[in-house]
């Protein structure tokens, strides 16, 4: 997975990336998308 982030791409294990951390769960994908019925995900990278 990757960020884009002012225009640059970040790695999501990038040490550098300029952004404090965030608190986040982990879940199966079942749960989550029970969860979020309408919600969308993302599945391409788009690099520059």
């Amino acid at each position: 997975m990757a960020i884009l982030v002012d225009g640059q791409s970040f790695l999501q294990e990038a040490e550098d990336i300029p952004y404090s951390e965030y608190p986040f769960e982990l879940m199966l994908w079942g749960e989550w998308k029970t969860d979020h019925p309408d919600g969308l995900v993302l599945t391409e990278i788009f690099w520059q």
